[in-house]
């Protein structure tokens, strides 16, 4: 019966469980048979079921040929093949009966043929495949992996992971680890198949900086979902993100740094709405897999208003930081600091741009005035990136009170562009260089109120 039927197992190589054993770990996606014009693909839905199809492209339309699911048990592994107007619609079970490490058999004796499917792999990208029937006759081929989409699952749960998430260390608190919450945040990395994170402390609601940093994102050379890591002194680790569950995902990391014997590490994470439990484990001595933390998550409500902290640097410099989110792309934010018709609309009313490198904005409050009058602002573009950041320094004249004439050299505002998604822009202001005296307190008091409200003025004249 059906040729079709014939090298779809293929995926079950994914670490599923089964009678004790892990299956020989292989790619999902899509493989094309040898000199043939047909294909299959297959998605994980969790490290325990996965769906799929075979097709042929006919007229430039994919043309479904097989329903196909092989789904796990406690005793057993199932792979059903459903050939459409065959059968009545009834699937054919094959049952999992040997395996090791690169071959994988299914058998169905009472089946008239085939009876026993094997797979062989022969690389990352070739599986031989034997389709037998009575008397261990039958046939074999070749399929080759081909590029594939990006499964359904990992975009989920990239979503479901972006934002701030915050967890209560209390039980682990100690002297070597004084930390009474930890806070990580996931942003989208380029794009939406990509997403970065940085992880890092709190004491007494003061944050300290970053431990770790993360990004996940899919590996198109090896159709997989790859967490990578760095941490301080050289550390980091890489892993595949499996599915194991609805919004449950696993990933092995080998973690490997200068200063530091290489080990390996397991994760889990369950996300239930605005809470996520992760769950960290490391190998024991015997190759098991012991518990060490859990933590409980919860999601942080962020204020899409501005916002404004004062830092202290180790120059002993201050630094204002303020923040607003915009439902708005970055492209619109960007173009609200890089055009003219747009700055007018939130900042002042008369403006002359040179957006360059060591380019000028010049601007004026007052509506009825030109560029050059007395009151006009000068600030000069020292760098920029594109979408990403703008890096600026006002000239300090008349406008400025007269203890800042002469500090330019020293005062830098720098602006972050951060894509939360397609729809939505962080933007970070940076103000660097203000010295730690009453005068300067009492003017970073007056700008974080005057820049909290063109922030707001800048939220609502973009998202109108």
């Amino acid at each position: 019966m059906m040729r079709q039927i014939l090298f779809f197992i293929v995926c079950i190589f994914i670490s599923l469980q089964v009678f004790g054993q892990s299956l020989p770990e292989f790619l999902q996606g899509t493989w094309k048979v040898e000199n043939k014009g047909t294909y299959e693909e297959w998605e994980i839905v969790t490290t325990r079921e996965y769906v799929g199809s075979s097709y042929k492209i006919k007229d430039g339309n994919k043309v479904i040929l097989e329903n196909l699911t092989i789904r796990s048990s406690e005793n057993s592994v199932i792979y059903t093949a459903t050939v459409l107007n065959q059968n009545q619609g009834k699937g054919i079970e094959f049952t999992l009966n040997q395996i090791d490490e690169n071959t994988v058999s299914f058998e169905n004796p009472n089946h008239d043929f085939p009876k026993k499917i094997i797979y062989q792999k022969i690389t990352d990208k070739q599986v031989y495949v034997q389709v037998l029937g009575k008397d261990e006759k039958g046939f074999s081929y070749n399929i080759f992996k081909v590029k594939t989409e990006i499964p359904k699952w990992y975009l989920a749960d990239l979503k479901n992971q972006i934002g701030v998430w915050e967890a209560d260390n209390k039980s682990y608190k100690s002297e070597n680890e004084p930390f009474e919450k930890y806070v990580i945040e996931w942003t989208w990395g380029v794009d939406a198949t990509s997403i970065k994170g940085n992880l890092y402390g709190k004491i007494d609601d003061k944050a300290s900086g970053n431990f770790c940093e993360f990004i996940q994102y899919w590996d198109a050379e090896e159709n997989r979902a790859k967490l990578f890591q760095v941490g301080l002194g050289g550390l980091s680790g890489i892993g595949t993100v499996l599915p194991i569950d609805q919004n449950e995902t696993s990933v092995v990391q080998n973690f490997d740094g200068p200063k530091t014997k290489g080990y390996i590490e397991k994760h889990s994470s369950i996300i239930n709405g605005q809470q996520k439990t992760t769950t960290s484990f490391e190998k024991d001595s015997l190759g098991n897999w012991i518990e060490k933390r859990t933590y409980v998550w919860n999601k942080k409500e962020i204020s899409e208003k501005a916002t404004s902290q004062t830092d202290t640097l180790p120059s002993g410099e201050l630094m204002l930081t303020q923040t607003i989110i915009i439902n708005a792309p970055v492209t619109k934010l960007w173009n609200a600091y890089t055009t003219p018709e747009v700055w007018k609309k939130w900042v002042t009313p008369v403006v002359e741009m040179d957006f360059k490198i060591n380019g000028t904005i010049k601007s004026h409050y007052d509506s009825t005035a030109t560029i050059g009058d007395k009151g006009t602002i000068v600030t000069h573009i020292l760098n920029y990136i594109p979408y990403k950041q703008i890096t600026m320094q006002a000239e300090l004249d008349e406008n400025f009170p007269a203890f800042m004439i002469g500090e330019e050299k020293n005062l830098y505002s720098i602006i972050n562009f951060e894509k939360l998604s397609e729809s939505k822009t962080k933007l970070t202001i940076y103000g660097i260089g203000y010295k730690n005296e009453q005068q300067w307190l009492d003017l970073l008091t007056f700008f974080i109120q005057g820049n909290e409200m063109t922030l707001n003025k800048l939220k609502k004249v973009i998202e109108k």
